[in-house]
């Protein structure tokens, strides 16, 4: 995992592959979807305080009998997306120097 993943959070698939029991996911490998939340999924097998013992709950995606199984974190990458503070210094024009003589 390239970076922590939250709820808020934006995320692309990366793993559209049939889950264990071979049956399809409603995922699209390069859709960017919205983290709604995290959460232990205590049938992961897989060692203590990993990343991959969370799943994730999408938002608008629902999945499993009650519509609240997770998908693992391994199926996406962080996408990132930077505050609107630093997007509005970029855009600000840079400050004037004067020209030094050579």
């Amino acid at each position: 995992m390239a970076g922590a993943i939250g709820p808020g959070d934006w995320v692309e698939c990366i793993d559209a592959s049939p889950d264990w029991w071979g049956e399809t996911v409603p995922l699209v490998v390069g859709r960017i979807y919205r983290v709604l939340r995290l959460e232990r999924d205590p049938d992961r097998e897989r060692p203590p305080g990993t990343v991959e013992e969370c799943g994730v709950i999408l938002v608008g995606v629902r999945v499993g009998p009650k519509g609240d199984d997770s998908f693992s974190l391994g199926r996406f990458r962080p996408v990132y997306r930077p505050n609107v503070d630093i997007i509005e210094s970029l855009k600000a024009p840079s400050p004037s120097r004067e020209l030094e003589d050579a």
